[in-house]
Parts: C-alpha cells; sequence; structure tokens
C-alpha cells in the first residue's frame, strides 16, 4: 500500500488496492484506484469543473476562480497563479521560478541556471527550457543554462523529443530534435498543428476545393507518414496522437451535402500503418480533443468515461456514481472528478436556469506497473527561492542578458563581473598572459588590458 502524505488542508479518503474499476459490461479496467476528498471545493459551486491538465505527477482542476493542482499521491495545491506565486514543481530537476519581475531557471539545488531576466519561461522537459525576452525572441536552453536554439516566432516545448517553430503564415515550419538540430518541414505547408506527442505529429490542413479536410501524421523530421480524408467540411473539429503511430480525429456540425446544409458527426482512427477505422458519431462530445485519451494501449477513455477499443467499437464505460461527471486519460492513469448539481446556485436564462456544478473529490485509476516507475513530484521551496532572488545580479548589453561560467558577486558593496564574458558578448578578442597575470580586448583598433 502506498503512503500517501498529507497536503494543505486536504483530506485523503483511500480504497486503494483491490477495488475493481469496471465497464457497464464486467470488463476489468484496472484494480488500483484511489480518491482524494478536496476540503479546498467542498461547499463552492462553480458553472464549470474541468481538469485542465493531466501530466506525469498529477492534475490541474480548474475552477470559476481557483485552479487546483493534486498529485497521485493525494497531495492538494492552490495554484491560481502557481508561476507569479512560485507555486511551482521542479521538472528535469529544474523549476521556472520568477524573480523580481522577471523569470528565470534554478535547479534542485537552488542555483541560478538561467538567471530571471526574462518575459516568460515554460517548464523543463525531455532537458530542455524555453524562455522569452521582452523583444518576442524566444530561446531553447539546456541544463547548464546556454541557450541552444533562437527564433523570432514562438518555439512550442519539447514534448517526447520534438519541439516545433511555428509559422503563422503556415508555411515555415522547423522541428527540433534533442540535440537540438532543426529541420524545415516544407510537407507541413498549410497544415495546422494540432497535436505532437510520442515521437509523431498530427496536422489538419483545409481543402476548399474539394469542400474536405486532410489530417497527416508526421516523423520527427516533417515527413508524411500517413493521411485521412475526412469527406467534408465540419465546422467542429480537431484531434490527437495516440502511441504506435496512431491518431484520433473528429468532426462534427453543419457541412454541404449535395448543395445543403446538414448536421453531421464522425470519428476516425488512423496509422502509420494503415489501419483505418471510422464510425458515424463524434466521441469527443465537447469538441474538446484534449480530453480524449488512451489508457495502458488497450482503450480510449472520453470525457464522459464512455470506452472504446482501437476499432472505434464502444465496450462500455466507466462504472463511476455521479449524474455528471468529467474524465481524461493520459496512457497510465484516468482522472475523473465526479460532479453534483448543485440546489441553491443557478444560472438564469430568463425562460430557464441551469445549476451550477459542485465538486469535492477527484478520482484516480492507475494502469497495472504504475508505482514502479512513479516518480513524486519535488516542489519549490519558497523560503529557499527567496534566498537565492535576493542575491541575483543581472548583465545586460542591448536588452540580452549575459551568462557566466562564474557568476557576478558582491563584494564590500562593490560588484564583480567576470569580464571575458562581456567582451566576447562585444565581439572583441580576449588574451590572457599567465606572466603579468593581465586580461587583454581587442576591438576595431582599441586595446582595454
Amino acid at each position: 500500500m502506498k503512503k500517501l502524505s498529507m497536503g494543505l488542508s486536504v483530506l485523503i479518503m483511500m480504497l486503494f488496492i483491490f477495488i475493481p474499476v469496471t465497464a457497464n459490461d464486467g470488463i476489468d479496467i484496472s484494480d488500483d484506484f484511489i480518491e482524494v476528498e478536496l476540503d479546498e471545493l467542498k461547499g463552492a459551486a462553480s458553472k464549470n469543473f474541468s481538469i485542465s491538465e493531466i501530466n506525469q505527477y498529477g492534475v490541474k482542476i480548474s475552477a470559476w476562480d481557483k485552479t487546483l493542482f493534486v498529485d497521485y499521491e493525494g497531495n492538494s495545491f492552490d495554484v491560481t497563479n502557481a508561476i507569479e506565486n512560485n507555486r511551482v514543481m521542479f521538472y528535469d530537476g529544474i523549476a521556472a521560478v520568477k524573480a523580481n519581475g522577471s523569470y528565470g531557471y534554478i535547479n534542485d539545488e537552488y542555483e541560478w541556471i538561467v538567471p530571471p531576466a526574462y518575459k516568460s519561461a515554460g517548464n523543463f522537459s525531455c532537458g530542455f527550457g524555453i524562455v522569452t525576452d521582452e523583444n518576442g525572441e524566444s530561446f531553447v536552453m539546456d541544463t547548464s543554462g546556454d541557450a541552444k536554439f533562437r527564433s523570432t516566432r514562438n518555439i512550442r516545448p519539447f514534448v517526447d523529443g520534438i519541439a516545433i517553430v511555428d509559422d503563422a503564415e503556415r508555411i515555415d515550419y522547423k522541428i527540433l530534435d534533442q540535440e537540438p538540430n532543426s529541420y524545415d518541414a516544407p510537407q507541413m505547408q498549410e497544415y495546422y498543428i494540432c497535436d505532437y506527442k510520442y515521437g509523431y505529429i498530427l496536422g489538419r490542413k483545409e481543402d476548399s476545393v474539394n469542400n474536405t479536410q486532410i489530417y497527416s501524421l508526421f516523423d520527427s523530421e516533417g515527413n508524411i507518414v500517413s493521411s485521412y480524408d475526412m469527406g467534408s467540411f465540419y465546422s467542429h473539429t480537431g484531434g490527437k496522437c495516440l502511441p504506435n503511430g496512431k491518431a484520433i480525429v473528429f468532426g462534427a456540425g453543419d457541412i454541404n451535402s449535395n448543395g445543403a446544409e446538414i448536421y453531421d458527426e464522425k470519428t476516425a482512427l488512423f496509422s502509420k500503418d494503415g489501419e483505418n477505422a471510422s464510425i458515424d458519431k463524434n466521441i469527443f462530445e465537447d469538441y474538446s480533443a484534449h480530453k480524449i485519451g488512451h489508457f495502458n494501449n488497450e482503450y480510449i477513455i472520453t470525457c464522459s468515461g464512455e470506452i472504446y477499443d482501437y476499432r472505434l467499437n464502444r465496450i462500455g464505460e466507466l462504472d463511476i456514481d455521479a449524474s455528471v461527471k468529467e474524465v481524461v486519460a493520459n496512457g497510465n492513469v484516468v482522472a475523473v472528478l465526479p460532479l453534483q448539481t448543485s440546489d441553491t446556485k443557478y444560472e438564469d436564462y430568463g425562460d430557464y436556469s441551469v445549476p451550477w456544478l459542485e465538486c469535492d473529490r477527484v478520482d484516480f485509476i492507475f494502469a497495472p506497473g504504475f508505482w514502479e516507475s512513479y516518480k513524486a513530484p519535488t516542489y519549490v521551496d519558497i523560503e529557499k527561492l527567496r534566498d537565492v532572488s535576493n542575491d541575483t545580479i543581472n548583465v545586460y548589453i542591448n536588452s540580452d542578458i549575459l551568462t557566466f561560467d562564474k557568476q557576478p558577486i558582491l563584494e564590500n558593496d562593490r560588484t564583480l563581473v567576470p569580464l571575458r564574458a562581456i567582451f566576447e558578448a562585444l565581439e572583441a578578442e580576449v588574451a590572457w598572459d599567465n606572466d603579468t597575470n593581465t586580461a587583454t580586448a581587442v576591438k576595431d583598433g582599441t586595446t582595454i588590458s
């Protein structure tokens, strides 16, 4: 049995091992299950409760005016303004934090890897973090704090070894690998990027000539490995990557058929191996692609808890005692919000009213072997961060922050800065004379020593 540590004002109730979660036709999904009761949400009502993110550590639950993070050990934290208040976690041993109004990275020894000098900083993934400066330029930073790639365009974060340099015109996408090498991706021209995971990229192209939409899977170098023609032009459409070179896509809404508009729905699954399946139903339900997911490489699970196999055959639903529920699956975890309608709060629409929702717990369903590879999250210690933030010295040249092998220090009310990095940033030639212990910098005929 796992030992749960208590979070802030969170009451844990565990029904841990040996409680089967089944589909309504008796299919066992998993016997590893916990319920986490959340005091923070008890008595609160909201128009909507949503699992806005699920990752290797836990889930984010968004309500009317609050966002909670709940890890898989049952600890709960208010992360409504997480990075603003530095209620953040370490990813790859690095945390994106805010100090003195700007963003940077610290390691788990609370040393600055990237000093706080940026407008934004994303979580580390695959050994890289992405920062953006005040001029809108983006940088890929490694765990040593070195900038390995830069672009004036937005860089999407690394996922399973792939990052994407966006192009608003959808003409000049670039793909980064983990070196990081940059690849041009001409085959991705005209495609919207829907998802990228498991080493593949899912894109959608609008074909107005043939009145249809084309989905394609691209490999890590931007080459098309499989495509699927939706057969119609849907007003609502989207998709998601699945493991092993598969993708699931949907279409719903009014389409033109022989000159007349009709409502139609479709879900399709296609793969790099040419295995396709489709049904005349939108199983994405609320048009939100991130909420549909897979579990244990066996099932596809919808946001209402319906269960499908990889041929899109419906085989049941999660047996959860709740009139309304929000379900998100992420490979080896299914997270469930059992929701109840409020008896006291309503949204008034004149002729009718809709009750708000209440939620006081989240349920987790784990795939077999989950705990063998699970690593508990480590959270930033705010007091330690405050100490290191007060000692930060930033040096800029033309609004660009400099990084140093040895950080600047304050000594006897004087700031001591390694000059080699400054001279090299100014494109001066720098030499060191061991006999006289003298550094010399030369540029455009000017010598400083």
